[in-house]
């Protein structure tokens, strides 16, 4: 059996064991009365309808913020900037930290009541190691390891995958500045997206070797243009 195929196995084998627990009945306070669908300010109540105007207004907005990035210290106040710029005009709660017990895909993700301490020292470790990138290839297991970390936080009701992935691009980008053995760019459309989510929920319980074979083929070195626009732009 294959790496991959022991991946899905688990990740099978894990939804299977969730199917078979008790099912909790409550009510979701981000959520309209007697369903699943988020309060939003477009007062939409159905979810396929609401996915696809929150497709359209995301994509606008993260085409716009790619061009003028949001300025920030990679703290939590720059990651709350990112969300409130990506969802601001769609949901209430964005730019704040979530308020609720959050799970997804059998992951317990961190408690509210430690949520923000949790964030604190995660970032700042970050921006702390960031110093020990020497090559191409400690950078790449640096981005996996605290694409896996930040993504335990998961700290919006919603969101959270879309805010992380600009969050971390925004910090490939800054992170040109300092760097002695060339210049990246962060690519997503060059991941698969299936085998980010699978190697993101299997670094929970494991490692992140997998994510590292993801960011490997999404940190591209900068072409020497694209490397003069961005000077001029900034």
């Amino acid at each position: 059996m294959t790496e991959q195929e022991k991946i899905k196995k688990y990740i099978e084998d894990e939804n299977r064991r969730l199917a078979a627990l008790p099912k909790k009945v409550s009510q979701d306070k981000y959520c309209y009365r007697g369903t699943k669908v988020l309060k939003n300010k477009l007062h939409i109540t159905s979810q396929e309808v609401l996915k696809q105007a929150e497709r359209k207004i995301v994509g606008a907005n993260l085409t716009y913020i790619q061009l003028y990035p949001v300025s920030g210290r990679f703290d939590i106040q720059h990651l709350k900037d990112i969300h409130y710029l990506l969802f601001g005009n769609i949901y209430d709660f964005a730019g704040h930290l979530r308020d609720t017990e959050l799970s997804k895909n059998g992951t317990n993700f961190c408690r509210v009541d430690m949520l923000e301490d949790y964030l604190e020292e995660t970032l700042r470790k970050m921006r702390q190691r960031a110093a020990t990138i020497t090559d191409r290839s400690s950078y790449v297991a640096f981005l996996a390891y605290f694409y896996s970390e930040l993504n335990m936080a998961h700290p919006f009701r919603d969101g959270n995958g879309r805010t992380l992935r600009e969050f971390m691009r925004q910090f490939v980008q800054k992170k040109n500045d300092d760097l002695s053995f060339g210049k990246y760019e962060l690519l997503y459309s060059k991941m698969d997206k299936d085998r980010l989510l699978e190697a993101t929920i299997y670094s929970v319980r494991h490692d992140t070797s997998l994510l590292e074979q993801e960011f490997d083929q999404g940190l591209m070195e900068l072409q020497l243009e694209k490397q003069d626009r961005n000077f001029k732009t900034r």
